[in-house]
């Protein structure tokens, strides 16, 4: 069950985070700072919690985390936003189905 919930995380933040970084490059704010700030922390806290036990994934999620907290501070290259996006969204669909 805690894998779905944190499956079905991921792709929120997936999708948020992809969201926020394109229409923040047009000049357009849907979605607010801190909560992408506060999605990252999310993020950061349960990458860290199962980057403990080695998990390559989870240092995975570490790192797009620290890019997600980032993003918020700057403007991240286009490929980049669609590769973290893309990479949280998948993670999580496979976590839902597995």
């Amino acid at each position: 069950m805690a894998v779905k919930i944190f499956g079905a995380l991921d792709i929120l933040v997936g999708l948020i985070f992809w969201v926020y970084s394109m229409f923040n490059l047009i000049g357009w704010h849907l979605i607010p700072k801190g909560f992408v700030i506060f999605l990252g922390i999310i993020l950061l806290i349960k990458g860290i919690t199962f980057a403990i036990s080695m998990d390559f994934f989870s240092i995975l999620d570490v790192i797009s985390a620290v890019i997600i907290l980032i993003g918020t501070s700057v403007t991240l290259p286009t490929t980049m936003a669609h590769v973290i996006g893309l990479y949280l969204v998948g993670k999580g669909i496979v976590s839902l189905t597995g």
